[in-house]
């Protein structure tokens, strides 16, 4: 019990982590900040329109998505779709 709390937890402070140094740096992110920090976006899951990825790791069009509401439930390599 107690390694999977410290795995939450651990996950946890990557995301307030990643929320942070993007908030701070930025009111609306632009293309060159989003590809500089991608990783951070990719920590919480979020595209950048800020918009909600289910697939950040897996997805090929991460970097380049501008969708505002991805509604695809599945990535069969690299390749999100709506199953």
């Amino acid at each position: 019990m107690s390694e999977k709390l410290s795995e939450l937890v651990e996950k946890l402070e990557k995301e307030n982590d990643a929320y942070n140094k993007i908030i701070t740096n930025c009111m609306l992110i632009d293309y060159k900040y989003f590809t500089e920090h991608i990783e951070y976006f990719k920590t919480i899951g979020l595209n950048q329109t800020l918009s909600y990825c289910p697939f950040p790791y897996g997805c090929n069009y991460f970097k380049t998505c501008s969708e505002t509401k991805c509604d695809c439930n599945v990535c069969d390599n690299g390749y999100p779709r709506r199953f």
